[in-house]
């Protein structure tokens, strides 16, 4: 274990060159609080350490995107959170035993966390490339929201067995925390199908910078399609990912949002403009003007030509 003695308080944009590496500045971990110590253990594929801190406050600010699978340990207890989760407001108090945070790929978590006095916990990041020949298992722990505070003795015992391979470390470590990896996955999997079965899955949506910055791709890319894999690239996510969290927030899917702001763009110009039908269905993402006219119609009970009419009346 590498200790570091009692340095300031310091905001640590990466807590390892694992977070480092990844080549996105969308990526961080940042915790406001003093690090007393650290042990680490990493394969090409997993990476786990173990982390020593002091919270000088009652309020620890802790910010996490990562675009590797991460399972979080608590020793201590965490008694409280609050701030975003995902883009939403969440404000909530843990049971003692919760102390299971797992946080798929490119989730976020911005907000404080109420633990006090020196604590300990482990980081596990975990590329799912590690599973790639089980692609429905990959695709769910993607899609899935974030648990966080949560209680498994399961996991937490063999969370426990990595702190002595973490502590003596030999030729076999590497092979036994990849070992150690996949069955964590499998078993966050039948963790997350099962809270879908019973309905208890959480619904987090995009945060609020991300989803600002979607619309605004839509709206410039209104003259036509957006593809569906560059809206999912600027957040992050698969494409799956990004259509679920992308409902959760706006409660409608990037297509029906983008013929919202074609129909919008459209009303703007047949009032404020003297381009022609034509040319405006073409400004507007329209093959045909007799496509916009049958959008038109079903949106605002009008033809364009009549919609104009009656406003410049």
């Amino acid at each position: 274990m590498t200790m570091h003695g009692y340095p300031p308080p310091v905001v640590r944009h990466s807590d390892v060159s694992f977070a480092s590496e990844t080549p996105s500045c969308a990526y961080f971990r940042e915790v406001d609080a003093r690090l007393l110590g650290e042990s680490v253990l990493a394969s090409e594929q997993v990476f786990v350490q173990q982390l020593y801190r002091r919270s000088e406050s009652s309020g620890v600010r802790w910010r996490f995107r990562q675009g590797q699978h991460a399972l979080l340990y608590f020793k201590e207890a965490i008694n409280a959170y609050d701030g975003l989760l995902d883009g939403r407001q969440s404000r909530r108090s843990l049971e003692f035993k919760d102390r299971l945070f797992f946080i798929p790929a490119n989730s976020e978590i911005d907000g404080f966390v109420k633990i006090t006095g020196d604590y300990s916990y482990f980081v596990t990041l975990i590329d799912d490339g590690i599973i790639d020949q089980e692609p429905t298992i990959v695709d769910t722990l993607r899609s899935s929201s974030l648990q966080f505070g949560f209680n498994d003795p399961v996991i937490v015992e063999s969370v426990g067995k990595l702190e002595s391979e973490l502590l003596h470390p030999d030729e076999s470590s590497r092979l036994i925390i990849e070992g150690w990896a996949i069955q964590l996955l499998g078993l966050l999997y039948r963790r997350i199908i099962k809270r879908q079965s019973d309905g208890s899955e959480e619904k987090f949506g995009l945060n609020q910078k991300v989803l600002s910055l979607v619309i605004e791709g839509l709206r410039e890319g209104i003259a036509e399609d957006t593809p569906l894999a560059q809206l999912a690239a600027m957040a992050g996510l698969s494409n799956r990912q990004f259509l679920r969290r992308f409902h959760n927030s706006t409660g409608t899917t990037p297509g029906r949002m983008q013929l919202d702001l074609r129909m919008e763009r459209a009303a703007n110009l047949l009032v404020e403009s003297s381009f022609s039908i034509t040319e405006i269905s073409a400004q507007c993402g329209f093959s045909q003007p007799q496509h916009l006219a049958t959008a038109f119609r079903k949106r605002y009970s009008l033809t364009p030509t009549e919609f104009r009419r009656h406003r410049l009346r």
